[in-house]
């Protein structure tokens, strides 16, 4: 509960400062269900970052740095549509949207490309995903983009390209 509570405030004070609407959840953000929508093996590729993210189930997996973290929660918000302008460059075109809350912090990211991935938001009724990230020299939050390149994989596929040792 404390993570939540962080985590709306940390996105209203510092990222966009924001007015958050008290709208009841939308029907899409009621219907989405991230297990059915973030699958297989999705990549992000800039001038730093060269990374392929695998998803199977609340799992996340960092190919390249051989990284597993997981979503840990899910929050359901809106913002006013009168401060929508703010994230118009990410591509965000709807008021509201989903925050799926995860442990994926890494130091070995961090050091290896000076970021550090943090949630994931989905807008636009659940066509656009976006990875928080935060920049460590200026501690500035920007969003990336991936792209999903293969739909599916299995459970045993996700499980064998990673070290880390999973209990569920």
């Amino acid at each position: 509960m404390n993570r939540i509570i962080f985590l709306i405030l940390f996105f209203l004070n510092i990222f966009l400062s924001l007015s958050f609407s008290k709208e009841p959840p939308l029907e899409w953000q009621n219907k989405y269900n991230y297990k059915e929508h973030l699958t297989g093996i999705w990549e992000i590729k800039t001038n730093s970052i060269n990374e392929k993210i695998y998803f199977n189930g609340h799992w996340i997996g960092f190919l390249n740095t051989d990284f597993v973290c997981q979503i840990l929660f899910t929050e359901k918000l809106s913002i006013k549509k009168e401060e929508l302008y703010r994230v118009k460059k990410y591509g965000v075109n709807q008021p509201s949207y989903i925050v799926l809350g995860t442990n994926c912090k890494d130091e070995r990211f961090q050091k290896k490309f000076g970021t550090s991935f943090d949630n994931i938001f989905i807008s636009n009724e659940g066509r656009l995903f976006l990875f928080q990230t935060k920049n460590l020299d200026n501690d500035n939050l920007d969003f990336l983009t991936p792209v999903q390149i293969i739909k599916k994989i299995s459970k045993e596929d996700f499980l064998s390209k990673f070290k880390h040792k999973f209990s569920n």
